[in-house]
C-alpha cells in the first residue's frame, strides 16, 4: 500500500519518514547491541574455560563486556536512535530517492530562507515576495503530488537490519542452547564469571 496519501500536507509526510527512519535504526541498533552483547559473552566464557584464571582476571572479562555492552548502546542505539534528523535532511533523502520530485521539495523546505535573502536585497519588497511565493506554491504542489506516489518503505535496504536481527537470534540461540543442553557446565560458567565460585571446570 502507499505509505504518503494524496493531498497530505508536506510536514506530515516528514515527519512520517522520520518516524520510520527513527524505527529502522532502532531495530538494527538494539539488535546489533544484542548480537555484541551475546558474542561478548562467548568470548569471556570461552577464556574462562580455556585458561581458568584467577578470580580478578575473571572480574576484568566481566567488566569488560559491560564496558563494551554500554559504548555498543550508546553508539548503535541511542545516538543514532535519538538524533536529531531535520526537515532539509529527510527531503535530501527523498530526493536522492525519487528523482522525479526534481529538487521540488528541497526548494520548498529551503523557501523561507530564499525569501528573506531576496527581501533584504530588493526595493520591490511586496511584489518579488508575492511572485516568489506564487511559484513556490505551485512548487510545493507539485512536491506533493509527485510524493503521493512514493512508497517510503524503498527508502530502506532491508538486509542490514535483517543481518542484525538473524545474528542476534542465532547467538541467544546459541546461547539459551548451551544453558539447555548442560545446564551444570553453563552455571558453573556464569557463577565463574560473576565471581561466586573458583571451582574448576571437570
Amino acid at each position: 500500500p502507499k505509505t504518503v496519501e494524496r493531498g497530505r500536507p508536506l510536514e506530515q509526510t516528514l515527519g512520517a519518514v522520520r518516524r520510520r527512519i527513527r524505527a529502522y535504526v532502532a531495530v538494527e541498533g538494539f539488535a546489533r547491541v544484542v548480537a555484541i552483547c551475546c558474542l561478548a559473552f562467548w568470548i569471556a566464557l570461552g577464556a574462562d574455560w580455556l585458561f581458568e584464571p584467577a578470580s580478578r582476571v575473571r572480574l576484568a572479562f566481566v567488566v569488560t563486556v559491560g564496558l563494551v555492552t554500554v559504548v555498543a548502546f550508546y553508539r548503535l542505539f541511542l545516538r543514532r536512535t535519538f538524533a536529531r534528523i531535520a526537515d532539509r535532511n529527510v527531503a535530501i533523502l527523498l530526493e536522492r530517492r525519487f528523482r522525479n520530485l526534481d529538487d521540488s521539495l528541497l526548494t520548498t523546505i529551503d523557501h523561507p530562507e530564499l525569501l528573506k535573502k531576496r527581501r533584504g536585497k530588493e526595493p520591490a519588497d511586496a511584489q518579488v515576495s508575492s511572485s516568489a511565493r506564487s511559484m513556490l506554491d505551485a512548487t510545493r504542489r507539485e512536491a506533493r503530488e509527485k510524493l503521493a506516489d512514493a512508497h517510503i518503505g524503498d527508502l530502506f535496504d532491508p538486509v542490514p537490519r535483517r543481518r542484525a536481527i538473524a545474528a542476534a537470534i542465532l547467538l541467544m540461540g546459541s546461547i539459551a542452547g548451551y544453558a539447555f543442553g548442560a545446564p551444570s557446565l553453563f552455571r558453573l560458567g556464569v557463577d565463574r564469571l560473576a565471581g561466586i565460585t573458583d571451582e574448576l571446570y571437570p
